[in-house]
This record gives C-alpha cells, structure tokens and sequence, in this order.
C-alpha cells in the first residue's frame, strides 16, 4: 500500500504537471460527500495514461487504481505502480484469470479500510466519441466488497473531458455524477446473481454516460459543444464560459431526439459561418477599438509587473516545453499522444527541475538547491500565463485588421438568439425522452 507521504507527493505532482499541460482544468462535483466513503471510482477512458494522472491530480485522495497486469512487466512502469498503490488485473486476453481472485480480494481489502478504488469499465482505451460497453467488473466488485462485509459501498460515475487530448495547453474538465448506492439498486443480492450483476452495470453505464463525452460523431461533439458555448455565453452577457459548464450542457444535448440535435446543429452552424464570415476564430463579438486598447493596457501592465518571473520561467522550462510541444506532432492517433504527452512532460519537466536544483545546489547548498525545484514550476507557470495572455490580445488584434466591418453586435445577437431557442427546446425534447 502506498504510503502517505508518496500520495500527497504523487498528487501534488500530478497537480503540477497538470497545470502546465492543460489550459485549465475545471471540476464540477455537486455532491463531494462521497470522497469520506468507501467508493468504486469508475470513469471513461479516452485519454490513455492521461486520465489517471489528470484524476490523480484533481481527487481529494488519489484512488487505487486497476490496471493491467502486464504493465507491471514494463521497464520502470512495475515499482511506479506499487509506489502508486495499484492494483493488477489479469485479462483473458492476456493469459489465465486466475489470479483476479487476489484482485478482488484487494479491492475489497481496500475499501473496507477507507480507501477508494479506481477502473475504467470500457476495458480498454480508444479514440471514439462515444464510450464503448462496459464491462461488469465495476458491479462484481461493489456487490462483492457489500458481501464481504463493507457497509454501504457506492459507486462514483467519473467523466473525462480534453478539448484537444493529443494537444498541449488545451482544456479538461472532470464531471462527477451522481453517486450509485449499490444496495439501493440491487439489495443485499449474492455477487453470483448474473441477473442483479447486469442490473447494477447497467445503472453504471447509464450514470456514467450522463457524465462522459458520449456523442455520435465528432462532427456532432463539436457543434453541440459550440451550441453550448454560445448558449452559456449569452446567458452570462458575453463572459468567459468554464469548460465543465460547456461539455456539461453539450452531453445534455446529445441526449435530445435527433431532430432536436439536428436544429441545434443547423442554427450553430449558420452561427459559425457568419462568424467565419466576418474575419473571426470563434463565437462571439468582435470587441470595438476602445475594449481593444483597454485590454492591450492590461495585458502590457500585466507583462511588464511579471516579466522578470516570466524570462525566469523561459529559462527554466522551455527545454522540456518544447519537448512536450513536440510530442502533439507525432504522427500517431490521439490516444496514443495523449499516453505519450503526459509521460514525456512528467519525465521531461521534473528531470529539469531536479537538473536546475542540483545546479544550484552544488554551489549554494541544498537549502538553495530545493527553492530551486520549488521556484523552477512557478515561474515557468508565470511564463505561460505571460505568454497565453499576449497571446490571445494579438488574435484580437488580428482579428481586427482583417476585417473592417466585422460581425455586428445586432446580427450577432439574432443569431445567438436562434441558437439559444434550439437548445432550449433540446433540452425540453432531452428531459421528456429520459423521462
């Protein structure tokens, strides 16, 4: 069992990395009274090693996760997961099965004495906009751990957002569901009884594709998600939109009939296209000249206040910055970029900040050295933010230029007017059809 100290070290950096791989990452769990219970943590898996690293970094304790056994047979990837706590899984597909009965037994071991397991149900990772067929371990071991003697298990539905999980500095968001009480929905029956195994799956698999990414097609993922950054935008007279809010919305959308859908779409892309139209990269209001420079003295006073920090941070990181940059590049499917992505920014940034460390310590001691290893993330985060904020005004401004005339604030708010009307009659026809 991984001790204490190694998880508050592990999760503080998954934390870190975290902050400097993504943009953001937002959280919404509207009901954290779960964390103090014995949980079965289960979570859609389009993010390869991703998506236990981004977890890790945002729970209030990391969970045990289920792996794969024969990742222990991986290099260094073995002693990193008994360092981490994790539990194996012995597939057929890999050879006997025979040694899940330790699995279960550890799982069960482990929620009795308060911790919280973790697994992806799907098996298996992909690159699909939709989530695949669960598998019924979820369920087996939450009715097993109730028979052997654990009060009131509860099963935690998890869904993973990446606006882009291949890129470097997009967004994530992770959506918690509602909590399923196992013997709410399948009593006190025996883990043996197929028929209440497949029902507790199926409620599993029904929560979790409320809170998932769980569209058709991409296409569909993207507009319905632009439907609803629209929409949320609107709603909060033109202000920034959280990404949990925005796939949150959009998932809710999917839900809707196909004709509903369908007229979210078509009132969207007309949006688009008169955005695309005008000179603009996304939805929303050309900013008049006056915002403009207002927003051009913030980000010049913001840049000069903190550029000291922001050429520390260059310094410092833009080696492994550069490295985890091009890993987005590779020619290689999006999972399989995003595996790669997390393990080259983990090895890459904190083999620089320990080389940076031991730099300054061999010649000011180690007191000095350790400020370094602190100092080194924070200031390449002050880098970033520096450089994102200039970033976004230079768009602003080009965006300016190109076009004289623009997307005028009147046509624009009839436009975001229809869209805003198909996505509320959406969410009515979602609300009658899960009904």
């Amino acid at each position: 069992m991984a001790s204490s100290t190694f998880d508050t070290f592990l999760q503080n950096l998954a934390r870190v990395i975290a902050r400097v791989l993504y943009r953001s990452v937002d959280v919404h769990d509207p009901d954290p009274s779960w964390s103090d219970r014995p949980a079965i943590l289960v979570a859609n898996h389009f993010g390869g090693f991703a998506d236990p690293a981004l977890l890790i970094g945002v729970l209030a304790k990391p969970p045990r996760f289920l792996a794969k056994a024969t990742l222990w047979d991986v290099g260094p990837v073995g002693p990193l997961l008994e360092l981490g706590g994790a539990i194996p899984v012995y597939r057929a597909s890999d050879g006997a099965t025979s040694g899940n009965r330790d699995t279960f037994a550890a799982c069960y071991r482990a929620l009795a004495a308060g911790e919280q397991i973790a697994l992806f149900p799907e098996g298996t990772t992909h690159d699909d906009p939709s989530m695949t067929r669960l598998k019924t371990g979820a369920a087996r071991i939450a009715m097993g751990a109730m028979a052997a003697g654990v009060p009131a298990p509860v099963v935690v539905p998890v869904g993973i957002h990446y606006e882009d999980k291949a890129a470097i500095r997009s967004r994530a968001a992770v959506i918690v569901g509602a909590p399923i009480e196992v013997s709410a929905v399948v009593g006190h029956a025996d883990p043996s009884d197929r028929d209440a195994v497949h029902r507790l799956t199926e409620v599993i698999d029904e929560r979790l594709r409320s809170a998932a990414p769980d569209f058709r097609t991409w296409k569909e993922a993207h507009l319905l998600g632009t439907a609803a950054e629209v929409a949320l935008g609107a709603s909060s007279l033109g202000g920034s939109v959280g990404y949990a809010p925005r796939e949150r919305l959009a998932g809710l959308l999917g839900r809707a009939p196909e004709p509903d859908r369908s007229a979210v779409s078509t009132a969207v892309g007309r949006y688009l296209d008169a955005v695309e139209a005008a000179g603009m990269e996304g939805p929303g209001v050309r900013p008049s000249a006056l915002e403009l420079a207002r927003r051009a003295v913030r980000s010049l006073a913001v840049t000069l206040l903190l550029a000291p920090f922001a050429l520390a941070g260059v310094a410092l990181n833009v080696v492994p910055y550069l490295l985890t940059r091009l890993v987005g590049r590779l020619s290689a499917p999006p999972v399989t970029l995003a595996t790669v992505k997390v393990l080259v920014g983990l090895v890459a940034f904190v083999g620089t900040w320990t080389f940076w460390a031991w730099v300054v310590a061999s010649r000011w001691g180690w007191r000095f050295g350790s400020a370094m290893f602190v100092l080194a993330p924070f200031y390449g985060g002050v880098a970033i933010a520096v450089w994102e904020r200039l970033g976004a005004f230079w768009r602003l401004f080009g965006s300016l230029r190109r076009s004289e005339g623009g997307l005028d604030a009147a046509t624009a708010a009839g436009l975001r007017d229809d869209v805003v009307r198909a996505v509320e009659a959406a969410l009515v026809a979602a609300g009658r059809a899960v009904r």
